[in-house]
């Protein structure tokens, strides 16, 4: 219980990482099982909360695939990540989100295509604007933004 009390004074965990944790520490399932459960009476775990601190956290600079994907990972039930995502943060949200981080991406694509790109004779048959917008949908892409918000969002900036 130790253990796992100084685990969780670090950061909150959910059920998976801290039974994961725990098991690499090399303590008896049916210990860590007792743990996890009284762990979780006290409130101290807490999947939902977990999500939930995750999603508000994360959703102004990622979208929703890539916190499903973190949740999941983290080993939060699928239900539960839908309910938070859905509550939390609405595809309107992840738009403006995206249309946000894609001015600012663009703007910095923009002060590099000043430094770099501009002289240099492989980007010279190249026009700026598709550079950038090229660029910036790639970026938004590896946020894990869907392609069709990110097409939707290249078509507007500049």
């Amino acid at each position: 219980m130790g253990t796992a009390f100084k685990y969780l004074e670090r950061r909150q965990m959910t059920a998976f990482q801290l039974e994961t944790k725990l098991k690499a520490k090399g303590f008896e399932p049916e210990e860590i099982e007792e743990t996890l459960l009284k762990l979780k009476s006290w409130n101290y775990v807490n999947d939902d909360n977990y999500a939930r601190e995750y999603c508000r956290i994360k959703s102004d600079k990622y979208s929703r695939m890539f916190i499903r994907f973190e949740l999941l990972k983290s080993g939060i039930d699928k239900e539960i990540v839908e309910l938070v995502l859905n509550q939390m943060y609405s595809e309107e949200k992840e738009l403006e989100n995206c249309k946000r981080i894609a001015c600012q991406i663009f703007s910095e694509e923009a002060n590099k295509w000043e430094k770099k790109y501009k002289n240099q004779k492989t980007y010279q048959n190249i026009p700026r604007e598709i550079l950038l917008k090229k660029k910036t949908g790639e970026k938004l892409l590896k946020k894990g933004y869907n392609y069709s918000i990110v097409k939707r969002v290249c078509e507007f900036i500049n």
